[in-house]
């Protein structure tokens, strides 16, 4: 990542709108950020933090605590930041929570946060929109790491620069990681653990699959399994040669049997025959009494028409005869009715001149009906005029009550926007409070903290010297013990060699062959191995002396910065009150600020009223002098109005002045002349209509007379011949004719019935003569024996062809089962071979031998080269004294396993230490070299994550003359990879050696921002 553009508003102590345009440096790869102290330099990296991650450099202030204390109302507080990551553009926009202007310029609101992301070209203008939200989550994935690990490889802020040298393996584990992208290795480590976990869990499967099967089969192994298979294929063969034997036999006795079932049906066929002939003979004599029956139907059958002529005869007479009845009936009914109409008519006619008189009476009502209509009218014009003219006077006198209430509010508001007219200046100042007590709030934790750091570090340090003192006289006593008995054993190594010596033979320390005074061996002579523990504990007091001696020297120099850094800090704040009473004020001020805001707010609402109700006044007088021109104009027109209807009244009778009586009146007369006309009208249709119908019925009853008489006689002649045919046919009367007849629909069933009775006696006749000559005089067999002895023979092949089926079956399955097995058999084996190669590397990718796993192992080897890229700066600019190592401590087995603590070689001394003991120049240096150094394994590994750029914020006060020519150095030749570093920091000498510089100005109303080129 490279900066292009950085555009700052209203942020911290800038107060307009500053633009820093890297641009400018060209080719400068090192620049220095000055200024005096509280100008604003560390704003700059707050400004880029915040653009990209919405938080600051030092993660010390919100962006809302950001706003500058000198932006106006209408200033919005916004950081806008264009940089470069390889050959792509990208332009990020944020703006905290503030309250500012409202647009109309009337009052404060409270604006929202606001940030987007995008792409841009060379100029500036937008290619691709990325996000309005999660624009910090966008940022992390462009940029490959999020704001902790921004702050520690790329931005190093003051008071954090040694974070990266002193983190914990854990925190070092997790930044490389991102940085590296070394999360492939685990998710490599995950796939083959799978692998692994898949393979065993198949290989399991695969063997409860074959102890299944062996279970099932109630055998041990597959050897067991092949001797069962065998003696059921043996007894599979045995059955078969039975079955095949006994059905043979069945079959011939099937032979035999069917013979005799053939015979058996024709000695049951013949006697089924007999029985029914027998039943037939029985029915004879009533079979000759339904054929004479039949004959006396056939009879019958000849007599029922002329029957139903007489019949039809006698049912139109009666039918005529009703009909004659009716008619005289109605013929009587009629001219009954005309009598009663003609007397009705005359009385209707006698009742003419009076409904003349209502004719005459209702012509009068409808000319006087007009001047009704008039009257009517011009009431509604009158009381519509009086109702006008009473609502405005009512309009009126709501106006003028109006008028009054407005002048009586607007009388308060003036009086109460008097009263607030000094809230906004002091809403401005209360804000102001707010903001200084808020930061001197969070300066007193601060500072409170290092005091009570302080003075854990003073009590610390008591306690190292106590224990530094003790291991000193320790390892003082143990070297002492260590020379002594080591000069005892030395001294007693003679009297050991006297006791080697042999007559004869050269002594090895002077040569003489005789041994005449040989050397005695002292009572209390130590051991080879007492001298070695001897030794073994002074070198270990030594170590634990050495220890405490870095400890004390890590807890004075730890504890001088921070009283020295308290000091500093209690110059510029003293100590005129507590964090307690200071978070007290804090809190006063902010509800003071709650008040003037409130108060403020109520003064803009009461501007606001004051306006409207001024106008509202105006409106009212003016609503007055119409409300009263309209209230006169009514009053006129109704009094006109009133004049005009009492001339009108005068006009029309007191009885029919109101409309509805004269129109119920009128409606009344009407309808008796209608109701008369129509009763006269109906009356003489209806009198018509009787006389017509007494013509018709007497004409109806003079015809149906003639006719009933005419069938009269046609009976009589028709009903003479029937009797006579009858006793022709053989019946006694017509009574017994008829009785028969009603018989006749069951003619066609008995003539059925008798000839069936006919074709049955011939036919069963016939059978009895064939089944006599198939038998030709052969036994009866005895067909219950041979159904036992077939029985019996059908019940062995069952049995036998079941035993085969099953023996079929259990070898099916056996071999099934067989084959399972030998699948099985040949599934584990590759599984077998599968697992050597997975189980290998699997236990080899996890560690379980060395007790680092692979990601480890990649981000071990990666971190000895980023150690090795630091070492190369470090040696320069420690002038060969200190290098950079991984940590080789096996004491923690948490240590071993991770591998990622940073320890430094002094060579100096030539022991190695841990990082936390360099003084503060030293780690400053040490932090440096490994910025640099990660820097330069990052670009080279990960393609993705550029680190073009670095930061520092101070730490170069802490190196002397020659250390800041060598750190400098180092700094000029990134020049050469083209990596942009920028500096902060008060040191006098930096200012006169980097001659590129980003200079602060500090004026009393907000700093600036410029550039100062060579």
């Amino acid at each position: 990542m490279k900066p292009i553009l950085l555009e700052i508003n209203a942020f911290g102590p800038y107060a307009g709108c500053e633009v820093v345009d890297f641009r400018r440096l060209g080719e400068r790869s090192l620049f220095l950020i000055c200024g005096p102290t509280g100008a604003g330099k560390t704003t700059i990296l707050d400004a880029i933090c915040y653009a990209l991650y919405g938080k600051t450099s030092g993660n010390m202030r919100s962006g809302a605590h950001m706003r500058s204390e000198y932006a106006t109302a209408a200033q919005k507080t916004s950081v806008t930041f264009t940089f470069s990551l390889g050959p792509r553009r990208y332009r990020v926009s944020r703006s905290p929570e503030q309250t500012v202007l409202r647009k109309d310029k009337k009052g404060l609101r409270q604006a929202v946060a606001e940030a987007e992301l995008c792409e841009v070209d060379d100029d500036g203008k937008e290619l691709a929109y990325h996000v309005s939200k999660n624009v910090t989550a966008e940022a992390e994935r462009l940029l490959g790491f999020d704001v902790d690990q921004f702050r520690q490889v790329v931005l190093l802020p003051q008071g954090d620069f040694r974070k990266l040298l002193l983190a914990s393996s854990a925190d070092r584990q997790q930044i490389m990681q991102t940085l590296f992208h070394t999360q492939q290795y685990a998710r490599l480590e995950g796939k083959i653990e799978e692998r692994h976990r898949e393979i065993a869990q198949r290989n399991r499967e695969e063997n409860d699959r074959r102890n299944r099967i062996l279970t099932a089969l109630e055998v041990a192994d597959e050897a067991q399994l092949a001797v069962v298979i065998r003696e059921n294929e043996e007894r599979l063969a045995a059955l078969k040669q039975e079955s095949e034997h006994a059905e043979r036999e069945r079959a011939e006795f099937q032979q035999t049997f069917n013979q005799a079932r053939q015979l058996a049906d024709l000695w049951q066929s013949l006697t089924q025959s007999k029985a029914k002939m027998a039943a037939l003979a029985a029915q004879q004599e009533t079979m000759a009494e339904r054929k004479r029956h039949i004959d006396r139907l056939h009879g019958a059958r000849l007599l029922a028409e002329p029957c139903k002529h007489v019949d039809e005869l006698a049912r139109l007479g009666g039918e005529t005869r009703k009909k004659l009845d009716a008619a005289a009936a109605a013929l009587e009914r009629a001219e009954g009715e005309g009598r009663r109409l003609t007397e009705e008519k005359e009385a209707l006619e006698a009742k003419k001149d009076a409904y003349k008189a209502r004719e005459n009476k209702i012509t009068e009502l409808h000319r006087l009906k007009e001047k009704v209509a008039v009257l009517h009218s011009l009431r509604q014009v009158w009381e519509e005029k009086e109702k006008r003219s009473g609502a405005a006077e009512k309009a009126l006198a709501d106006v003028l009550a109006n008028k009054e209430r407005h002048s009586r509010d607007l009388a308060a508001l003036r009086q109460e926007g008097g009263a607030l007219r000094e809230a906004a200046a002091a809403l401005a100042k209360a804000a102001n409070d707010v903001e200084r007590m808020r930061e001197r709030v969070d300066i007193e934790g601060r500072l409170l903290k290092t005091v009570t750091e302080a003075a854990a570090m003073e009590k610390k340090l008591a306690e190292a010297q106590g224990r530094k003192k003790e291991a000193e006289a320790k390892a003082r006593q143990d070297k002492l013990d260590y020379d002594a008995v080591r000069q005892l054993f030395l001294r007693g190594q003679a009297a050991l060699l006297a006791q080697t010596l042999e007559e004869g033979v050269p002594c090895p320390v002077c040569g003489a062959v005789e041994h005449l005074q040989p050397a005695l061996q002292p009572p209390d002579l130590p051991r080879e191995d007492d001298v070695e523990k001897r030794r073994l504990a002074a070198e270990k007091s030594a170590a634990d002396y050495r220890k405490w001696d870095v400890v004390c020297a890590q807890l004075q120099t730890a504890g001088e910065e921070k009283r020295n850094n308290l000091t500093v800090q209690r110059q510029l704040y003293p100590a005129d009150g507590t964090l307690a009473v200071w978070r007290t004020r804090l809190s006063e001020a902010e509800q003071s600020v709650k008040m003037w805001e409130k108060k403020e707010a109520r003064r803009r609402d009461v501007e606001g009223l004051t306006g409207s109700a001024e106008d509202a006044l105006k409106r009212c007088e003016q609503m007055e002098n119409e409300a009263r021109d309209v209230m006169l104009h009514c009053r006129q027109e109704a009094v006109a109005a009133a004049a005009g209807l009492q001339h009108a009244v005068e006009e029309v009778p007191a009885a029919y002045r109101a409309q509805e009586q004269l129109d119920r009146e009128l409606r009344q007369l009407q309808r008796d002349v209608d109701g008369y006309q129509e009763a006269l009208r109906q009356t003489a249709e209806k009198a018509l209509q009787a006389e017509r119908a007494v013509a018709t019925y007497g004409a109806e009853k003079r015809q149906y007379a003639e006719q009933v008489e005419a069938y009269r006689e046609q009976y009589k002649t028709a009903f003479d011949e029937l009797k006579q045919q009858a006793a022709a046919a053989g019946f006694a009367d017509i009574g017994e004719c008829r009785l028969l007849q009603a018989e006749l629909p069951g003619l066609e069933e008995e003539e059925k019935q008798y000839t069936e009775y006919l074709r049955n006696v011939a036919q069963i006749q016939g059978q009895i003569s064939q089944h006599e000559a198939a038998i030709d005089s052969r036994p009866q067999p005895d067909m219950a024996a041979l159904n036992a002895a077939g029985k019996e023979k059908y019940d062995r092949c069952q049995q036998l062809t079941a035993a085969v089926a099953t023996a079929t079956a259990n070898k099916a399955g056996l071999l099934k089962n067989d084959a399972e097995l030998r699948h099985i058999a040949r599934q584990q084996a590759h599984l077998q071979e599968q697992y050597k190669t997975v189980g290998a590397l699997y236990e080899l990718i996890r560690g379980d031998k060395t007790g680092v796993n692979f990601e480890r192992y990649v981000l071990g080897a990666l971190l000895d080269e980023v150690l090795m890229a630091a070492n190369a700066r470090l040696q320069l600019m420690s002038r060969s004294r200190y290098s950079l190592q991984r940590s080789r401590t096996w004491d923690d087995r948490r240590v071993q396993k991770i591998g990622l603590d940073i320890a430094v070689f002094d060579q100096y001394t030539g022991y190695v230490r841990p990082a936390n003991t360099l003084s503060g120049g030293e780690t400053f240096l040490a932090s440096l070299s490994l910025a640099l150094g990660l820097a330069d394994v990052v670009q080279a590994y990960s393609g993705g994550i550029r680190l073009d750029t670095m930061f520092i914020d101070e730490g170069f006060g802490t190196l002397d003359s020659e250390t800041l020519d060598f750190a400098l150095k180092v700094l000029v030749q990134l020049k050469q990879g083209g990596r942009l570093v920028g500096i902060i920091s008060h040191v006098p000498e930096l200012r006169d050696r980097i001659d590129t510089q980003l200079i602060v100005d500090k004026t009393d109303r907000g700093s600036t921002v410029r550039f100062a080129l060579p």
